[in-house]
């Protein structure tokens, strides 16, 4: 399955049980919204992590 597949050719059982009807925009924005998140948080243990090597030396 791609993600241009029109809803009425998706495998009924594929495990897409939602409808959105934004037409993809609020869940690419909360997927966007979680990918900064999670780029912040490994920015913050990689200065932990480097600020912990320095104070090893």
């Amino acid at each position: 399955m791609t993600w241009n597949e029109p809803e009425d050719q998706i495998p009924v059982g594929s495990g897409a049980a939602w409808h959105d009807p934004t037409g993809g925009e609020a869940l690419a924005k909360g997927c966007s919204d979680l990918l900064e998140d999670f780029l912040k948080e490994i920015g913050d243990m990689e200065s932990e992590y480097l600020r912990a090597m320095d104070g090893a030396s």
